[in-house]
């Protein structure tokens, strides 16, 4: 697994053309190259794995970082979802706060406890999680699964 973590200084050149950086610090296509000038550079990645998205879907960074453009830190939602996750100040709910590679802890009334952990992955192209009260077993039911179970620190 890697980390695509590529800050472009003024351009940085790419298969669908030269990025740059926009205001708001997310790479965007400059040059006319196939037709993607204007276009971002995270939409174009997610598109080549899983297909084109509707207009109004966004691609949102699950750790935050606009720079890691590696396909497991992308992940669609509505345009409504995600201004809403964002402007609401609950982005930081849904980063990873574990230490395990695509887990989450989650506030959940629900449990006892206050919290569930919750795996997340993509399985055709729709976003699916795994969700258990207990860490181990949420290791178990992952593995079961046949999906990756690593320590961050671990994947490099």
């Amino acid at each position: 697994m890697f980390k695509l973590d590529i800050v472009p200084t003024k351009t940085f050149h790419t298969k669908y053309g030269k990025t740059k950086l926009n205001r708001n610090g997310y790479s965007e296509i400059s040059t006319r190259k196939e037709g993607n000038n204007g276009k971002m550079w995270h939409r174009l990645i997610w598109e080549e794995f899983y297909g084109p998205l509707p207009k109004d879907t966004h691609i949102h960074h699950i750790d935050g970082n606009p720079n890691n453009n590696c396909i497991w830190n992308l992940e669609p939602m509505s345009a409504s979802e995600h201004l809403k996750m964002h402007n609401s100040g609950n982005i930081r709910r849904r980063q990873n706060n574990t230490g395990y590679y695509r887990v989450s802890k989650c506030l959940n009334g629900h449990c006892n406890q206050g919290f569930i952990y919750s795996y997340q992955y993509f399985e055709d192209g729709k976003r699916k999680a795994i969700r258990r009260i207990n860490l181990n077993d949420l290791e178990d039911a992952v593995k079961e699964k046949g999906l990756l179970w690593s320590k961050l620190e671990d994947m490099g």
